[in-house]
C-alpha cells in the first residue's frame, strides 16, 4: 500500500489550487504560506516554530516544507521527510528561497525511518498519520527515533466532530482521542496531551517518550460508545444522497439554486444532485476560493450573493452549518430556504 500512497502524492501538490503563481517560485511557496497560516491562524499559538532553537527536529511528511522552514527560521536543526519525490523536490526549493538551511530534506516512509535510535530532540507531523498505510507502526518509528524524553507533536482529523472525515477517500485511518491514546501508550508514550478544541475538527496531541519502559500495562479503552457512534455516522452517509436528492426534486422549476461551501461537503452535494446545472454558484467564506470555479461555476463570499438566488444547498460539517448559516447577517433580508445534510 504504501507504493500507492506515494505514487497518490507524487502526482499531487497539497493546495496546490490556492495559488495561481509559476509552482516552485518564490511566490507560489509565499501564497501556499498565507493560505496555510490563514486556514490555520492558531497554529502558531499551538506550536512554538522558535522554541526549538539549538533542537533536532524531524518532521514526517514535511510536504513543501511551509511548517519545517518556519521551524528552520526559529533556529531548529531540521530534517524532513516525505513518500514523495515531488514533495522533497520542492521543500529543498522552498529552503533555498528562503535563505534557510536543513540538516537533510530526503524521501522517506515514516513507517521506515533511515534514522538510528535516539536521533531527534522532537518530532512532528500535522496532518499525516490518517495517510499512512500502518499508522501504529509509524507511531512506533517516530517512538524510536526520538530521545528519551523526547517530545512528538502532531495534528490529525477528529472523526467524530467532522463526519466527512469517515469517508474522505485519502484518510485511510480514522482515530478518536481513546484510540489515540492507546496507540501512543503502547508505543512507549507518556505525558499525552489530546488538545480537541484549538484546532477545528482536529486533535492537537503532544507526548513525551518515555526514559523507560512501562511497568504496568496501559489501559484500553472501551469500545461501545465508539461502535455506537461509528454505526451512525455510516447511516448518516447511507442517506445522505438520497436526501439530497429528495429536497432537490420537491424544488419548482423556479428555484435558482446555490451550494454554501466550496470543499469536501459542497461538493458532495453537487456529486448527489441529479441535475447539478441547476446550481448556479458556490458561495464560502475562505477569501482565498473567491473568485475562482469550482465544477465550472463561481465561488463568491456570502455577502455578494445574488438576490435572485432563493434556495441553498449547505454543504458544510453539519455540527456548525445552522450556527455558521444563522450568523450571516446579509441574508436576513432574504427569504432562502436551505436544505441541510
Amino acid at each position: 500500500m504504501i507504493d500507492a500512497i506515494t505514487e497518490y502524492w507524487n502526482h499531487r501538490i497539497h493546495d496546490l489550487e490556492m495559488t495561481d503563481q509559476p509552482v516552485g517560485s518564490k511566490a507560489f511557496f509565499d501564497d501556499l504560506d498565507d493560505y496555510r497560516f490563514d486556514k490555520l491562524h492558531y497554529l502558531p499559538q499551538l506550536v512554538d516554530f522558535a522554541s526549538f532553537r539549538g533542537q533536532q527536529l524531524l518532521e514526517v511528511g514535511c510536504g513543501i516544507g511551509t511548517d519545517l522552514v518556519r521551524f528552520a527560521k526559529g533556529g531548529a536543526r531540521v530534517t524532513g521527510v516525505d513518500l514523495a519525490q515531488t514533495a522533497i523536490g520542492l521543500a529543498r526549493k522552498n529552503f533555498e528561497l528562503n535563505g534557510v538551511a536543513a540538516e537533510e530534506l530526503r524521501v522517506a516512509s515514516g513507517e521506515a525511518l533511515p534514522y538510528a535510535d535516539a536521533t531527534f530532540d522532537a518530532v512532528y507531523g500535522h496532518g499525516v498519520i490518517q495517510y499512512t498505510a500502518n499508522a501504529p507502526q509509524l507511531i512506533r518509528e517516530m517512538h524510536r527515533v526520538l530521545k528519551p524524553g523526547g517530545t512528538f507533536y502532531f495534528v490529525v482529523p477528529d472523526t467524530y466532530a467532522n463526519v466527512a472525515d469517515f469517508v474522505v477517500a485519502d484518510h485511510i485511518n480514522h482515530f478518536s482521542e481513546s484510540s489515540l491514546r492507546t496507540m501512543l501508550e503502547l508505543a512507549g508514550f507518556e505525558a499525552i496531551e489530546v488538545d480537541a478544541k484549538s484546532h477545528d475538527a482536529a486533535f492537537v496531541v503532544v507526548a513525551r517518550k518515555r526514559a523507560q519502559p512501562a511497568t504496568t500495562p496501559c489501559e484500553r479503552a472501551p469500545v461501545d460508545t465508539l461502535r455506537s457512534q461509528t454505526a451512525a455516522m455510516a447511516a448518516f452517509w447511507g442517506d445522505a444522497a438520497t436526501r439530497v436528492r429528495a429536497f432537490e426534486a420537491a424544488l419548482p422549476p423556479t428555484a435558482r439554486c446555490a451550494i454554501y461551501g466550496a470543499g469536501f461537503y459542497g461538493n458532495f452535494v453537487a456529486s448527489a444532485l441529479k441535475e447539478p446545472d441547476r446550481i448556479e454558484c458556490f458561495i464560502d467564506q475562505n477569501t482565498h476560493l473567491q473568485g475562482r470555479e469550482i465544477l465550472g461555476k463561481p465561488i463568491v463570499a456570502p455577502a455578494t450573493l445574488d438576490p435572485a438566488i432563493n434556495t441553498v444547498f449547505v454543504g458544510l460539517n453539519p455540527r456548525d452549518a445552522r450556527a455558521i448559516v444563522s450568523d450571516i447577517s446579509a441574508w436576513r433580508q432574504f427569504h432562502l430556504i436551505y436544505f441541510f445534510l
